[in-house]
């Protein structure tokens, strides 16, 4: 392939907090989610430049994490457990439009979010990147119909048609995927 036919890029970036957490800010969390339960006009966090992350929350959490809050392809998930737990206080998902725009700036935002209210983060890790690759061409140009051109060590594969048309192809599962 031409190299401006390969764009590299981040799909996902996965960040774990080691935090303590503000009484003050749990409170209003625990407000917020019963609003959200009882499908009345849910609070939302607004902060930034003209209000750069407006997070909404949502109406259930996930596991360890009662709070989790969304701006966009941003995730915030919050739990409220004490500092000593070996689990993360916060996890915090940046989608591919905050990873390939400025993921440094973005993450920068989001501790100034939790700074302002009243959050003292301790320890930061990466916890996860998903990285992606895409080839912008023609599908039906890379010859990916005939599986005798194609070779795998995959144990699985896709193939995606629409009206008999190929759109797709996929090899493997679980940490390791090709997508085409």
């Amino acid at each position: 392939f031409p190299s401006h036919d390969i764009i590299r890029s981040v799909d996902t970036v996965d960040i774990s907090l080691s935090a303590i957490i503000s009484s003050s800010l749990l409170e209003r969390l625990k407000e917020a989610k019963i609003k959200a339960q009882s499908n009345i006009q849910g609070d939302v966090f607004k902060f930034g430049q003209s209000n750069l992350f407006i997070f909404s929350i949502s109406r259930s959490g996930v596991k360890f994490y009662p709070f989790v809050l969304r701006s966009g392809d941003i995730t915030l998930r919050i739990s409220n457990r004490d500092n000593t737990s070996p689990i993360p206080s916060i996890s915090i998902s940046i989608g591919s439009l905050s990873s390939n725009n400025d993921v440094y700036g973005t993450l920068q935002q989001i501790r100034l979010f939790f700074e302002y209210h009243g959050v003292k983060i301790y320890e930061e890790k990466v916890s996860r990147i998903d990285i992606c690759v895409d080839v912008v061409a023609n599908i039906q140009r890379l010859g990916l119909e005939n599986n005798r051109k194609i070779i795998t060590d995959a144990k699985k594969s896709s193939i995606y048609l629409t009206s008999d048309r190929l759109t797709g192809r996929q090899w493997g599962q679980g940490s390791i995927v090709c997508r085409i």
